[in-house]
Protein backbone atom coordinates (compact mmCIF):
# COMPACT_ATOMS: atom_id res chain seq x y z
CA UNK A 1 0.00 0.00 0.00
CA UNK A 2 2.79 2.38 0.80
CA UNK A 3 4.29 1.68 -2.56
CA UNK A 4 1.07 2.59 -4.48
CA UNK A 5 0.34 5.91 -2.78
CA UNK A 6 3.08 8.01 -4.38
CA UNK A 7 1.96 6.88 -7.91
CA UNK A 8 -1.72 7.72 -7.34
CA UNK A 9 -0.77 11.11 -6.00
CA UNK A 10 1.25 11.77 -9.15
CA UNK A 11 -1.63 10.94 -11.45
CA UNK A 12 -4.00 13.22 -9.57
CA UNK A 13 -1.54 16.07 -9.85
CA UNK A 14 -1.13 15.54 -13.61
CA UNK A 15 -4.89 15.54 -14.16
CA UNK A 16 -5.39 18.83 -12.36
CA UNK A 17 -2.53 20.39 -14.27
CA UNK A 18 -3.99 19.31 -17.67
CA UNK A 19 -7.41 20.77 -16.91
CA UNK A 20 -5.89 24.06 -15.87
CA UNK A 21 -3.83 24.06 -19.10
CA UNK A 22 -6.88 23.51 -21.35
CA UNK A 23 -8.88 26.14 -19.62
CA UNK A 24 -6.12 28.56 -20.23
CA UNK A 25 -5.85 27.51 -24.01
CA UNK A 26 -9.56 28.40 -24.87
CA UNK A 27 -8.41 32.01 -24.80
CA UNK A 28 -5.90 31.14 -27.46
CA UNK A 29 -8.41 29.47 -29.83
CA UNK A 30 -8.98 31.64 -32.91
CA UNK A 31 -9.58 31.24 -36.65
CA UNK A 32 -8.83 32.98 -39.90
CA UNK A 33 -11.98 33.42 -42.02
CA UNK A 34 -12.08 33.71 -45.81
CA UNK A 35 -15.35 34.18 -47.72
CA UNK A 36 -16.21 33.48 -51.34
CA UNK A 37 -18.92 35.44 -53.14
CA UNK A 38 -22.32 33.89 -53.71
CA UNK A 39 -22.48 34.37 -57.46
CA UNK A 40 -25.79 32.57 -57.82
CA UNK A 41 -28.73 32.03 -55.52
CA UNK A 42 -26.68 30.08 -52.88
CA UNK A 43 -23.13 29.43 -54.05
CA UNK A 44 -21.15 31.36 -51.50
CA UNK A 45 -18.72 29.66 -49.10
CA UNK A 46 -16.68 30.32 -45.95
CA UNK A 47 -13.18 28.90 -45.49
CA UNK A 48 -12.19 28.48 -41.78
CA UNK A 49 -8.55 28.05 -40.70
CA UNK A 50 -8.43 27.63 -36.88
CA UNK A 51 -5.35 27.93 -34.65
CA UNK A 52 -4.52 27.87 -30.95
CA UNK A 53 -6.40 24.65 -30.29
CA UNK A 54 -5.74 20.93 -30.19
CA UNK A 55 -6.11 20.51 -33.97
CA UNK A 56 -9.37 18.60 -33.84
CA UNK A 57 -12.31 20.90 -34.73
CA UNK A 58 -15.87 21.05 -35.95
CA UNK A 59 -17.54 24.03 -37.63
CA UNK A 60 -20.96 25.57 -38.36
CA UNK A 61 -22.45 28.89 -39.43
CA UNK A 62 -25.56 30.78 -38.46
CA UNK A 63 -27.24 33.40 -40.64
CA UNK A 64 -29.31 33.39 -43.84
CA UNK A 65 -28.31 29.74 -44.03
CA UNK A 66 -27.86 27.69 -40.81
CA UNK A 67 -25.72 24.58 -40.92
CA UNK A 68 -25.01 21.72 -38.53
CA UNK A 69 -21.53 21.05 -37.22
CA UNK A 70 -19.18 19.53 -39.71
CA UNK A 71 -15.52 18.63 -39.53
CA UNK A 72 -14.94 20.24 -42.97
CA UNK A 73 -13.48 23.71 -42.65
CA UNK A 74 -15.17 24.77 -45.93
CA UNK A 75 -18.86 25.46 -45.61
CA UNK A 76 -20.58 25.89 -48.99
CA UNK A 77 -24.05 26.50 -50.39
CA UNK A 78 -24.38 29.85 -48.68
CA UNK A 79 -26.49 32.71 -49.96
CA UNK A 80 -25.30 36.27 -49.61
CA UNK A 81 -25.64 37.76 -46.12
CA UNK A 82 -24.07 38.17 -42.63
CA UNK A 83 -23.07 35.04 -40.74
CA UNK A 84 -21.73 33.94 -37.33
CA UNK A 85 -18.92 31.38 -37.71
CA UNK A 86 -18.61 28.90 -34.81
CA UNK A 87 -15.46 26.79 -34.28
CA UNK A 88 -15.50 24.07 -31.61
CA UNK A 89 -12.34 22.30 -30.40
CA UNK A 90 -13.45 18.69 -30.14
CA UNK A 91 -10.79 17.75 -27.54
CA UNK A 92 -10.94 20.77 -25.24
CA UNK A 93 -14.54 21.68 -26.03
CA UNK A 94 -13.38 25.24 -26.42
CA UNK A 95 -15.52 27.38 -28.77
CA UNK A 96 -14.55 30.33 -30.94
CA UNK A 97 -17.29 32.54 -32.43
CA UNK A 98 -16.63 35.04 -35.22
CA UNK A 99 -19.59 37.37 -35.73
CA UNK A 100 -20.43 39.58 -38.70
CA UNK A 101 -18.83 37.50 -41.41
CA UNK A 102 -20.14 38.83 -44.72
CA UNK A 103 -20.70 36.63 -47.74
CA UNK A 104 -21.08 39.00 -50.62
CA UNK A 105 -23.32 38.48 -53.65
CA UNK A 106 -25.97 40.34 -55.63
CA UNK A 107 -27.61 37.56 -57.66
CA UNK A 108 -31.24 37.99 -58.70
CA UNK A 109 -33.32 35.85 -60.99
CA UNK A 110 -32.93 36.91 -64.65
CA UNK A 111 -35.55 39.02 -66.40
CA UNK A 112 -35.95 39.63 -70.16
CA UNK A 113 -38.43 40.62 -72.86
CA UNK A 114 -39.05 39.50 -76.42
CA UNK A 115 -39.63 41.27 -79.71
CA UNK A 116 -41.51 39.37 -82.39
CA UNK A 117 -40.74 40.49 -85.94
CA UNK A 118 -43.61 39.48 -88.19
CA UNK A 119 -43.43 37.42 -91.35
CA UNK A 120 -43.21 39.57 -94.47
CA UNK A 121 -43.56 36.83 -97.10
CA UNK A 122 -46.88 35.32 -98.08
CA UNK A 123 -47.38 32.46 -95.58
CA UNK A 124 -43.59 32.55 -95.32
CA UNK A 125 -40.95 31.62 -92.73
CA UNK A 126 -38.93 34.80 -92.53
CA UNK A 127 -40.20 35.93 -89.15
CA UNK A 128 -37.76 36.41 -86.28
CA UNK A 129 -37.55 36.85 -82.52
CA UNK A 130 -35.08 38.98 -80.57
CA UNK A 131 -34.42 39.03 -76.83
CA UNK A 132 -34.73 42.55 -75.44
CA UNK A 133 -34.13 44.16 -72.04
CA UNK A 134 -32.08 41.44 -70.34
CA UNK A 135 -31.67 42.17 -66.62
CA UNK A 136 -30.17 40.39 -63.61
CA UNK A 137 -29.12 36.77 -63.68
CA UNK A 138 -25.55 35.59 -64.14
CA UNK A 139 -23.75 35.28 -67.47
CA UNK A 140 -23.29 33.36 -69.65
CA UNK A 141 -26.88 33.00 -70.85
CA UNK A 142 -28.49 30.61 -73.29
CA UNK A 143 -31.81 30.92 -75.07
CA UNK A 144 -33.96 28.13 -76.46
CA UNK A 145 -37.18 27.78 -78.42
CA UNK A 146 -39.31 25.38 -76.39
CA UNK A 147 -42.65 23.70 -76.92
CA UNK A 148 -45.30 24.64 -77.74
CA UNK A 149 -43.83 26.53 -80.68
CA UNK A 150 -44.74 26.07 -84.36
CA UNK A 151 -41.15 25.76 -85.63
CA UNK A 152 -37.60 25.57 -84.31
CA UNK A 153 -38.38 23.84 -81.01
CA UNK A 154 -35.08 22.81 -79.40
CA UNK A 155 -33.02 25.49 -81.15
CA UNK A 156 -30.56 27.05 -78.66
CA UNK A 157 -28.11 29.92 -78.93
CA UNK A 158 -26.39 32.55 -76.83
CA UNK A 159 -27.47 35.59 -78.89
CA UNK A 160 -31.20 35.51 -78.24
CA UNK A 161 -31.90 35.98 -81.96
CA UNK A 162 -33.97 33.40 -83.83
CA UNK A 163 -34.59 33.78 -87.54
CA UNK A 164 -36.40 32.07 -90.43
CA UNK A 165 -39.49 31.43 -88.35
CA UNK A 166 -43.01 30.72 -89.50
CA UNK A 167 -45.91 32.60 -87.98
CA UNK A 168 -47.30 31.51 -84.61
CA UNK A 169 -46.98 31.75 -80.82
CA UNK A 170 -43.48 30.99 -79.54
CA UNK A 171 -42.08 30.17 -76.09
CA UNK A 172 -38.49 31.26 -75.45
CA UNK A 173 -36.63 29.93 -72.41
CA UNK A 174 -33.60 31.64 -70.82
CA UNK A 175 -31.04 29.84 -68.70
CA UNK A 176 -28.15 31.53 -66.84
CA UNK A 177 -24.96 30.11 -65.40
CA UNK A 178 -26.59 29.75 -62.01
CA UNK A 179 -29.34 27.55 -63.37
CA UNK A 180 -31.92 30.32 -63.31
CA UNK A 181 -34.74 29.62 -65.79
CA UNK A 182 -37.26 32.08 -67.18
CA UNK A 183 -39.75 31.53 -70.03
CA UNK A 184 -41.54 34.18 -72.07
CA UNK A 185 -44.00 33.98 -74.98
CA UNK A 186 -44.25 36.12 -78.09
CA UNK A 187 -46.36 36.10 -81.25
CA UNK A 188 -44.96 36.27 -84.76
CA UNK A 189 -47.83 37.33 -87.03
CA UNK A 190 -48.39 35.84 -90.44
CA UNK A 191 -48.51 37.78 -93.70
CA UNK A 192 -50.80 37.02 -96.63
CA UNK A 193 -51.80 38.86 -99.78
CA UNK A 194 -53.99 38.22 -102.78
CA UNK A 195 -54.95 39.65 -106.14
CA UNK A 196 -58.49 40.94 -105.68
CA UNK A 197 -59.34 42.17 -109.15
CA UNK A 198 -58.23 44.08 -112.21
CA UNK A 199 -59.71 46.78 -114.40
CA UNK A 200 -58.00 45.91 -117.67
CA UNK A 201 -59.85 46.70 -120.87
CA UNK A 202 -58.80 46.98 -124.46
CA UNK A 203 -59.33 50.55 -125.59
CA UNK A 204 -58.01 50.25 -129.12
CA UNK A 205 -57.04 47.64 -131.66
CA UNK A 206 -53.57 47.17 -130.20
CA UNK A 207 -53.62 48.69 -126.69
CA UNK A 208 -55.08 47.88 -123.29
CA UNK A 209 -54.84 49.57 -119.91
CA UNK A 210 -55.96 49.03 -116.35
CA UNK A 211 -54.87 48.49 -112.76
CA UNK A 212 -54.20 45.44 -110.61
CA UNK A 213 -55.81 45.54 -107.15
CA UNK A 214 -53.85 43.72 -104.45
CA UNK A 215 -54.72 43.62 -100.74
CA UNK A 216 -53.00 42.09 -97.73
CA UNK A 217 -54.06 41.01 -94.24
CA UNK A 218 -52.68 44.24 -92.78
CA UNK A 219 -55.21 46.46 -94.54
CA UNK A 220 -53.01 47.63 -97.42
CA UNK A 221 -54.66 48.05 -100.84
CA UNK A 222 -52.43 48.64 -103.84
CA UNK A 223 -54.87 50.90 -105.67
CA UNK A 224 -55.13 53.23 -102.64
CA UNK A 225 -51.56 53.23 -101.34
CA UNK A 226 -48.66 51.35 -102.87
CA UNK A 227 -47.50 48.27 -100.97
CA UNK A 228 -43.78 48.51 -100.30
CA UNK A 229 -41.59 46.21 -102.36
CA UNK A 230 -44.36 44.87 -104.61
CA UNK A 231 -44.01 44.75 -108.39
CA UNK A 232 -46.71 44.43 -111.02
CA UNK A 233 -46.47 43.26 -114.58
CA UNK A 234 -47.77 41.17 -117.46
CA UNK A 235 -46.58 38.25 -119.54
CA UNK A 236 -45.93 39.05 -123.18
CA UNK A 237 -46.99 36.62 -125.92
CA UNK A 238 -43.29 35.75 -126.25
CA UNK A 239 -43.28 34.52 -122.66
CA UNK A 240 -41.19 37.38 -121.29
CA UNK A 241 -42.49 39.26 -118.24
CA UNK A 242 -42.37 43.04 -117.96
CA UNK A 243 -42.33 44.44 -114.40
CA UNK A 244 -43.35 47.84 -113.01
CA UNK A 245 -43.41 49.42 -109.56
CA UNK A 246 -46.94 50.77 -110.05
CA UNK A 247 -50.33 49.08 -110.34
CA UNK A 248 -51.50 51.09 -113.37
CA UNK A 249 -50.28 49.46 -116.56
CA UNK A 250 -50.62 50.08 -120.26
CA UNK A 251 -49.76 47.21 -122.52
CA UNK A 252 -49.58 46.34 -126.19
CA UNK A 253 -52.48 44.05 -127.05
CA UNK A 254 -52.38 43.64 -130.79
CA UNK A 255 -53.90 40.34 -131.81
CA UNK A 256 -54.49 39.00 -128.29
CA UNK A 257 -57.78 38.36 -126.48
CA UNK A 258 -56.37 37.94 -122.95
CA UNK A 259 -53.28 38.74 -120.92
CA UNK A 260 -51.69 37.13 -117.86
CA UNK A 261 -51.20 39.74 -115.12
CA UNK A 262 -48.57 39.00 -112.46
CA UNK A 263 -47.70 40.39 -109.02
CA UNK A 264 -44.45 39.72 -107.14
CA UNK A 265 -43.88 40.40 -103.42
CA UNK A 266 -40.51 41.37 -101.87
CA UNK A 267 -39.78 37.70 -101.17
CA UNK A 268 -40.06 36.81 -104.85
CA UNK A 269 -43.40 35.01 -104.61
CA UNK A 270 -45.44 35.53 -107.78
CA UNK A 271 -49.20 35.28 -108.18
CA UNK A 272 -51.09 35.70 -111.43
CA UNK A 273 -54.53 36.31 -112.87
CA UNK A 274 -55.78 36.16 -116.45
CA UNK A 275 -57.55 39.23 -117.76
CA UNK A 276 -59.76 38.88 -120.85
CA UNK A 277 -59.22 41.64 -123.38
CA UNK A 278 -62.41 42.08 -125.28
CA UNK A 279 -62.49 44.66 -128.04
CA UNK A 280 -65.30 43.24 -130.13
CA UNK A 281 -66.81 45.55 -132.74
CA UNK A 282 -70.55 45.95 -132.21
CA UNK A 283 -73.52 47.66 -133.87
CA UNK A 284 -77.10 48.18 -132.80
CA UNK A 285 -79.28 45.36 -134.04
CA UNK A 286 -81.60 47.55 -136.08
CA UNK A 287 -80.85 50.08 -138.78
CA UNK A 288 -82.25 53.54 -138.00
CA UNK A 289 -84.60 54.91 -140.65
CA UNK A 290 -84.96 58.68 -141.18
CA UNK A 291 -85.80 61.36 -143.76
CA UNK A 292 -88.81 59.43 -145.00
CA UNK A 293 -90.25 61.14 -148.08
CA UNK A 294 -92.80 60.23 -150.71
CA UNK A 295 -90.58 57.87 -152.65
CA UNK A 296 -87.38 57.44 -150.66
CA UNK A 297 -85.79 57.45 -147.22
CA UNK A 298 -82.39 57.34 -145.45
CA UNK A 299 -80.85 54.51 -143.38
CA UNK A 300 -77.91 54.58 -140.93
CA UNK A 301 -76.25 52.02 -138.68
CA UNK A 302 -75.91 53.20 -135.04
CA UNK A 303 -74.22 52.07 -131.85
CA UNK A 304 -70.85 51.79 -133.58
CA UNK A 305 -68.36 50.61 -130.95
CA UNK A 306 -64.80 49.26 -130.99
CA UNK A 307 -64.31 49.69 -134.72
CA UNK A 308 -60.93 50.63 -136.15
CA UNK A 309 -61.08 52.47 -139.46
CA UNK A 310 -64.51 51.02 -140.29
CA UNK A 311 -65.81 50.69 -143.85
CA UNK A 312 -69.59 50.48 -144.35
CA UNK A 313 -70.75 48.86 -147.59
CA UNK A 314 -74.29 49.08 -148.98
CA UNK A 315 -75.71 46.06 -150.87
CA UNK A 316 -78.98 45.78 -152.77
CA UNK A 317 -81.43 42.89 -152.85
CA UNK A 318 -79.25 41.04 -155.35
CA UNK A 319 -76.22 41.29 -153.03
CA UNK A 320 -74.56 43.75 -155.37
CA UNK A 321 -72.34 46.41 -153.81
CA UNK A 322 -73.88 49.79 -154.46
CA UNK A 323 -71.60 52.13 -152.49
CA UNK A 324 -69.32 52.38 -149.45
CA UNK A 325 -68.45 55.06 -146.91
CA UNK A 326 -67.00 55.60 -143.43
CA UNK A 327 -70.16 56.98 -141.83
CA UNK A 328 -72.65 54.14 -142.16
CA UNK A 329 -75.41 56.46 -143.50
CA UNK A 330 -77.04 55.98 -146.90
CA UNK A 331 -79.68 58.27 -148.46
CA UNK A 332 -82.21 58.28 -151.33
CA UNK A 333 -83.27 54.66 -150.81
CA UNK A 334 -86.42 53.33 -152.45
CA UNK A 335 -89.20 51.71 -150.47
CA UNK A 336 -90.18 48.03 -150.47
CA UNK A 337 -86.73 46.67 -151.31
CA UNK A 338 -84.32 44.47 -149.36
CA UNK A 339 -81.00 46.08 -148.41
CA UNK A 340 -77.95 45.14 -146.31
CA UNK A 341 -75.27 47.33 -144.73
CA UNK A 342 -72.01 45.51 -143.96
CA UNK A 343 -69.57 47.03 -141.45
CA UNK A 344 -65.92 45.95 -141.77
CA UNK A 345 -63.41 46.38 -138.87
CA UNK A 346 -59.83 46.82 -140.03
CA UNK A 347 -58.29 45.60 -136.74
CA UNK A 348 -60.06 42.30 -136.22
CA UNK A 349 -61.27 41.68 -139.77
CA UNK A 350 -64.80 41.36 -138.40
CA UNK A 351 -67.77 41.92 -140.72
CA UNK A 352 -71.19 42.70 -139.22
CA UNK A 353 -74.27 42.77 -141.46
CA UNK A 354 -77.55 44.54 -140.80
CA UNK A 355 -80.30 43.82 -143.36
CA UNK A 356 -83.65 45.57 -143.62
CA UNK A 357 -86.65 46.48 -145.77
CA UNK A 358 -88.69 49.65 -145.37
CA UNK A 359 -92.25 50.27 -146.53
CA UNK A 360 -93.73 53.66 -147.29
CA UNK A 361 -96.13 54.82 -144.63
CA UNK A 362 -99.73 53.88 -145.49
CA UNK A 363 -102.10 56.80 -146.07
CA UNK A 364 -104.60 57.13 -143.24
CA UNK A 365 -107.17 59.65 -142.03
CA UNK A 366 -109.71 59.51 -139.23
CA UNK A 367 -113.01 58.12 -140.44
CA UNK A 368 -115.16 60.98 -139.16
CA UNK A 369 -114.72 64.62 -140.06
CA UNK A 370 -114.40 66.77 -136.95
CA UNK A 371 -117.42 69.16 -136.62
CA UNK A 372 -117.00 72.18 -134.33
CA UNK A 373 -118.12 75.74 -133.66
CA UNK A 374 -121.79 75.06 -134.46
CA UNK A 375 -123.98 78.13 -134.19
CA UNK A 376 -127.37 79.14 -135.42
CA UNK A 377 -126.33 79.38 -139.07
CA UNK A 378 -122.86 77.84 -139.66
CA UNK A 379 -120.30 75.31 -138.45
CA UNK A 380 -116.64 74.28 -139.04
CA UNK A 381 -115.34 70.98 -140.49
CA UNK A 382 -111.81 69.53 -140.32
CA UNK A 383 -110.00 66.38 -141.49
CA UNK A 384 -107.90 64.83 -138.65
CA UNK A 385 -105.52 61.95 -137.96
CA UNK A 386 -103.60 62.21 -141.22
CA UNK A 387 -100.55 59.93 -141.66
CA UNK A 388 -98.59 59.02 -144.78
CA UNK A 389 -99.71 62.06 -146.72
CA UNK A 390 -97.24 64.14 -148.72
CA UNK A 391 -98.33 67.70 -149.53
CA UNK A 392 -102.03 66.80 -149.46
CA UNK A 393 -104.84 68.85 -151.09
CA UNK A 394 -108.33 68.86 -149.52
CA UNK A 395 -111.37 69.48 -151.81
CA UNK A 396 -114.81 70.36 -150.41
CA UNK A 397 -117.96 69.35 -152.34
CA UNK A 398 -121.58 70.20 -151.46
CA UNK A 399 -124.18 68.01 -152.97
CA UNK A 400 -121.51 66.87 -155.44
CA UNK A 401 -120.62 70.39 -156.50
CA UNK A 402 -117.08 71.76 -156.03
CA UNK A 403 -116.95 74.56 -153.52
CA UNK A 404 -113.25 75.18 -152.66
CA UNK A 405 -109.96 73.48 -151.66
CA UNK A 406 -106.97 74.10 -149.36
CA UNK A 407 -103.91 72.37 -147.92
CA UNK A 408 -104.99 72.39 -144.28
CA UNK A 409 -108.08 70.22 -144.40
CA UNK A 410 -110.04 72.73 -142.31
CA UNK A 411 -113.14 74.56 -143.67
CA UNK A 412 -114.88 77.24 -141.62
CA UNK A 413 -118.33 78.88 -141.59
CA UNK A 414 -120.12 76.25 -143.62
CA UNK A 415 -123.88 76.40 -143.93
CA UNK A 416 -125.75 73.41 -142.64
CA UNK A 417 -126.26 70.64 -145.18
CA UNK A 418 -124.56 67.65 -146.84
CA UNK A 419 -120.89 67.72 -147.88
CA UNK A 420 -117.99 65.51 -149.04
CA UNK A 421 -114.29 66.19 -148.33
CA UNK A 422 -111.79 64.62 -150.73
CA UNK A 423 -108.19 64.28 -149.36
CA UNK A 424 -105.67 63.85 -152.19
CA UNK A 425 -101.99 62.82 -151.58
CA UNK A 426 -99.54 65.12 -153.37
CA UNK A 427 -97.09 62.27 -154.11
CA UNK A 428 -99.04 59.09 -154.63
CA UNK A 429 -102.18 58.83 -156.78
CA UNK A 430 -104.34 58.22 -153.78
CA UNK A 431 -107.40 60.03 -152.40
CA UNK A 432 -109.84 59.45 -149.56
CA UNK A 433 -113.42 60.80 -149.61
CA UNK A 434 -115.36 61.54 -146.41
CA UNK A 435 -119.05 62.57 -146.68
CA UNK A 436 -121.02 64.08 -143.86
CA UNK A 437 -124.31 65.90 -143.14
CA UNK A 438 -124.66 68.53 -140.46
CA UNK A 439 -128.08 69.79 -139.35
CA UNK A 440 -128.77 72.99 -137.45
CA UNK A 441 -128.74 72.44 -133.73
CA UNK A 442 -132.12 72.03 -131.97
CA UNK A 443 -132.52 74.43 -129.06
CA UNK A 444 -132.88 72.59 -125.78
CA UNK A 445 -133.58 73.63 -122.22
CA UNK A 446 -132.86 71.36 -119.30
CA UNK A 447 -136.16 69.79 -118.20
CA UNK A 448 -135.36 70.09 -114.50
CA UNK A 449 -134.52 73.39 -112.91
CA UNK A 450 -132.44 73.14 -109.78
CA UNK A 451 -132.27 76.08 -107.38
CA UNK A 452 -128.83 77.62 -107.35
CA UNK A 453 -129.26 78.71 -103.75
CA UNK A 454 -131.91 78.66 -101.01
CA UNK A 455 -132.06 80.62 -97.73
CA UNK A 456 -134.71 81.60 -95.19
CA UNK A 457 -135.84 84.61 -97.24
CA UNK A 458 -135.54 83.72 -100.94
CA UNK A 459 -133.88 81.41 -103.49
CA UNK A 460 -132.35 81.60 -106.95
CA UNK A 461 -132.49 79.45 -110.09
CA UNK A 462 -130.18 78.84 -113.07
CA UNK A 463 -131.53 77.53 -116.37
CA UNK A 464 -129.22 75.41 -118.56
CA UNK A 465 -129.54 74.21 -122.13
CA UNK A 466 -127.89 73.71 -125.53
CA UNK A 467 -127.95 75.24 -129.00
CA UNK A 468 -129.53 78.43 -127.72
CA UNK A 469 -128.81 81.61 -129.66
CA UNK A 470 -129.39 84.85 -127.77
CA UNK A 471 -132.15 83.26 -125.66
CA UNK A 472 -134.71 85.27 -123.64
CA UNK A 473 -135.89 83.73 -120.38
CA UNK A 474 -139.35 84.58 -118.84
CA UNK A 475 -140.26 83.74 -115.25
CA UNK A 476 -143.98 83.12 -114.43
CA UNK A 477 -145.54 82.66 -111.00
CA UNK A 478 -148.26 80.13 -110.15
CA UNK A 479 -151.02 82.44 -111.37
CA UNK A 480 -149.30 82.55 -114.77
Amino acid sequence: MKKLYPGILFLLMMCCWTQRSFAQNCQLLTAAIQTNESRCAATGSIEINPSGGTGSYKYKVEGPVNTDFTTSNSITGLSAGIYNVIVNDIVSNCTFIKKGVIVTGSYEDPRFGLEGIDVTCDNGNNGSIKVRGLQRGMAPFSYSIVAPSPTGAGTTNTTGIFQNLAAGDYSIQLRDSCGGIQTRTVTVNNYTWKIDSHTFTKFSCDSAAGAIKVSDNRGNVSTIHSISGFQYGFVKPSGDTTWFDKTDLRIGANGISSVVLVVKDPCGKVKKITAPLSFTPTLNNNVTISDKACTNFSAVVTGIKNFTNPVFSFYDKDNVLVTSNNTGKFTGLSYSKNYCIRAFDECSGTIISRCFIEQALPIFINKEVLISNKNCITFDAKATGLTGFTNPIFILLKNGIYMRNNTTGEFKNLEYGSYCMVSQDGCRDTSITQCFTVKPPVPRVDPVIIPSYVNCVDFGISVGGDSLTLPTYCLYDSAN
